[in-house]
C-alpha cells in the first residue's frame, strides 16, 4: 500500500529521504493491520500511528522551512495543508478507536496512504518546480 518510488521525489534528498521514512512507517501499520489484526497488536499499531504523527509534523516543519527559504509563493496553502492533515491526526489521537473496530483501523490507514500519495505526487511537485525553475539546483540541506 505504501511503496515508494522516484516518481515521488522532488530532488530534495533530505526531504526524499524523510518521505520514505513516512512511507516506511505507513507500511509498517499497514501490515501489521493486514497480517494479524487482533487485541494484541492493537497498542502496537497505534504506538506507530503515533510515530507517523511525531514524524508528519516534524517533516512539515522541514519541508515548510524550505519552501520559506526559497520564497515558494503558495507556502500558505500548502502549509494550510499540512495543517489539516495534522489536525486529522490529532482527531485520531484522541478519538476513540475501539480494539474490535479492524474496519476503522483499514479505513484509517488507506485515508493516510491516499493523502501521502496525492499530496506527495501533486502538491509537493509544485515546490519541486517551483525551485527548480526559480534556481535550477538545490542546496543540499541538512535536519
Amino acid at each position: 500500500m505504501f511503496e515508494w518510488n522516484e516518481s515521488f521525489s522532488v530532488d530534495i534528498p533530505l526531504i526524499d529521504q524523510q518521505h520514505k521514512k513516512l512511507f516506511d512507517i505507513g507500511e509498517r501499520v499497514y501490515r501489521l493491520i493486514e497480517e494479524d489484526y487482533n487485541n494484541k497488536n492493537f497498542h502496537e499499531i497505534m504506538n506507530l500511528i503515533d510515530e507517523l504523527y511525531k514524524y508528519t509534523k516534524y517533516h512539515f516543519e522541514e519541508e515548510e522551512k524550505i519552501m520559506k527559504f526559497y520564497n515558494f509563493p503558495e507556502l500558505n496553502i500548502h502549509r494550510h495543508e499540512h495543517n489539516k492533515f495534522i489536525e486529522y491526526l490529532d482527531d485520531i489521537r484522541i478519538g476513540e478507536i475501539a480494539k474490535e473496530e479492524d474496519s476503522a483501523l483499514n479505513d484509517l490507514i488507506s485515508f493516510i496512504a491516499s493523502w501521502i500519495v496525492r499530496h506527495i505526487g501533486s502538491v509537493d511537485v509544485k515546490y519541486k518546480e517551483y525551485i527548480m525553475k526559480k534556481n535550477n539546483r538545490f542546496f543540499d540541506f541538512k535536519s
